[in-house]
C-alpha cells in the first residue's frame, strides 16, 4: 500500500471513530481531507492526478449532494450531510466509480446494520413515515426522533473492500 491509502486508513479511522461517539463529521475533518490529499495525490499521479481528483469531486459531490436531498425530500433520512462530505473527499483518492461503488454497497450495508441492529418497531416506523409521505405529501414524524447509525463505518469498511479487494464485490460501476 501507498502513501495515499495509508493516509486514507487512518483519516477513515478517525472520522469512523469520532462518528460512533458523536454522530457527526465535524467540518474541520472534512477540511482536512480536503486540503491533506492533494499533495499526495499529486506525489503519486502528477498534475494528471489533481486534475482527475478536480473532475471527481466535481461529479460525485454534485450527483451525491442532489441524490441526499432527493432522499431528505422523500422523507427518508438515510445519510447525513457530512457523510455526503465525506464521500466528496474520497471521491478525491477513489475516482469517479469506485466512488460510487463505495456509496451504493456503504447505503445497503448500512441500511441492512440498521435493521438488524435497531429495534423492528423503528424500522417499521421509517417505512410508516415513507409512505405516508407518498400518499399524503407531508412527513409523518419529525427526523430528529428517529435513531441515527454512524455511516462512515460502513463507509470506511467498503472503501477498504473497493481499494484492496475489489474482487469480493459482486459488481462495480
Amino acid at each position: 500500500m501507498t502513501t495515499l491509502y495509508w493516509a486514507l486508513t487512518i483519516y477513515l479511522l478517525v472520522i469512523a471513530t469520532l462518528d460512533i461517539f458523536t454522530y457527526k463529521i465535524k467540518n474541520s475533518l472534512i477540511l482536512v481531507g480536503l486540503l491533506g490529499f492533494p499533495p499526495l495525490i499529486y506525489l503519486e499521479g502528477g498534475l494528471d492526478g489533481l486534475k482527475t481528483s478536480a473532475f471527481s469531486i466535481i461529479i460525485c459531490g454534485f450527483s451525491l449532494y442532489y441524490i441526499w436531498k432527493l432522499l431528505y425530500w422523500l422523507g427518508i433520512p438515510l445519510i447525513g450531510a457530512g457523510d455526503i462530505k465525506l464521500f466528496m473527499v474520497l471521491s478525491m483518492v477513489l475516482g469517479i466509480g469506485n466512488t460510487f461503488t463505495t456509496f451504493y454497497y456503504a447505503l445497503i450495508f448500512g441500511g441492512l446494520s440498521f435493521i438488524f441492529i435497531l429495534s423492528p418497531k423503528v424500522t417499521f416506523r421509517m417505512i410508516q413515515d415513507f409512505f405516508y409521505f407518498l400518499f399524503y405529501g407531508i412527513p409523518f414524524h419529525k427526523e430528529a426522533s428517529l435513531k441515527k447509525i454512524p455511516y462512515s463505518v460502513p463507509i470506511a469498511i467498503v472503501t477498504y473492500l473497493v481499494l484492496v479487494h475489489p474482487n469480493a464485490l459482486p459488481f462495480t460501476f
